[in-house]
C-alpha cells in the first residue's frame, strides 16, 4: 500500500458497513505517514445497524499517506455473512463525499479481521453466505403462508417446513410451494400427494434429489439447490382447494443469506 493512498486536508477514511446482526461495535485501527514525517496512529468505532442499511463512520487523517488499516468487531459475535464493511477513500464529507479509491472490502466476523494491505477484497455474495433458522408469519386461517426476502439481504432456501390443518369440509387440498420476484411467478412445486378434510400434515420442502411419499403424515418435496432469491422476491404457498377453516402455522425457513449493498 505503500504511497498508494496519499491523503490532502480534504479526504477522509470511510467506513461503510451493513449488518444483519444487532449489538455491533467495529473497530477502525490503523497509522499513516503525516507531512511532517511522523508515524501516527488512528482509531476510532462504529456501531452498525441491523437492517441491513448502511451506516458510515469517517475519521479525517490530514495530509499524509496510509500505512495499514485494520477493521475487527470489538462488541458483538458476527460470523460470516452478517456484517460486510467497505473502507474508502472519500473526498469532501462524510455524508455526500466522494470516492475515489475502495481500499479494501469484505466480511467481519467474530475473530476474523478485515485489513489492508494483504487482505483480497471480496464481493458480499462470494464465497458462502450466514446459515439462518426463521420463523415465519401465522398465517390466518384459511389464508396462506406468504415470505419476502428481507430488503438488503440475498437468500437460498435450504428447507421450508409447515403444517397444514384441514377442517371437516370434504375436499382433497394439494399444497404448493411458489416462488415469485415480488409481481410475477417463476417457479412452483407441488406435494407428491393430497391431504383429505380433518387431517395434520408436516410440509417439507428441500434440497434434495426426488420427492417421497407421506411418512408419518409428513410429505417431503424437493426443491432446487442453486435457486438465489433477491430481496423483494417472495416463497407462498398456493394450496388448491384451501378451505375457509383450513389453518396453515407458521412456516420455518433454513436459508444462506448473503448482504447486498
Amino acid at each position: 500500500m505503500s504511497h498508494q493512498y496519499v491523503f490532502t486536508q480534504s479526504d477522509r477514511l470511510a467506513v461503510t458497513a451493513w449488518s444483519s446482526l444487532a449489538s455491533v461495535t467495529l473497530s477502525v485501527q490503523g497509522t499513516y505517514i503525516n507531512d511532517a514525517g511522523e508515524h501516527l496512529p488512528f482509531s476510532f468505532a462504529l456501531a452498525p445497524t441491523s437492517d441491513r442499511a448502511a451506516t458510515v463512520g469517517s475519521h479525517l487523517l490530514g495530509a499524509g499517506v496510509l500505512q495499514n488499516v485494520v477493521v475487527y468487531a470489538s462488541a458483538g459475535s458476527p460470523v460470516r455473512g452478517q456484517v460486510y464493511v467497505r473502507v474508502t477513500k472519500r473526498y469532501g464529507s462524510q455524508s455526500t463525499g466522494l470516492d475515489t479509491a475502495v481500499i479494501v472490502q469484505g466480511y467481519v466476523a467474530d475473530g476474523e479481521y478485515l485489513y489492508a494491505p494483504g487482505k483480497v477484497s471480496e464481493g458480499s455474495t462470494i464465497g458462502p453466505g450466514v446459515i439462518r433458522s426463521i420463523t415465519g408469519t401465522d398465517p390466518d386461517a384459511g389464508a396462506e403462508i406468504s415470505e419476502t426476502v428481507p430488503t438488503g439481504a440475498l437468500w437460498r432456501l435450504l428447507a421450508f417446513w409447515a403444517a397444514l390443518v384441514t377442517d371437516a369440509t370434504v375436499s382433497n387440498r394439494q399444497p404448493e410451494l411458489s416462488f415469485t420476484d415480488g409481481t410475477t411467478e417463476f417457479f412452483r412445486k407441488p406435494s407428491r400427494d393430497t391431504q383429505a378434510a380433518s387431517l395434520t400434515y408436516n410440509y417439507s420442502f428441500v434440497v434434495l434429489g426426488i420427492d417421497h411419499p407421506i411418512e408419518i403424515l409428513t410429505q417431503i418435496a424437493a426443491i432446487p439447490h442453486t435457486m438465489l432469491l433477491p430481496a423483494g422476491y417472495t416463497i407462498d404457498t398456493i394450496t388448491t382447494n384451501l378451505q375457509a377453516g383450513d389453518n396453515w402455522g407458521a412456516p420455518q425457513l433454513l436459508v444462506e443469506e448473503w448482504l447486498q449493498p
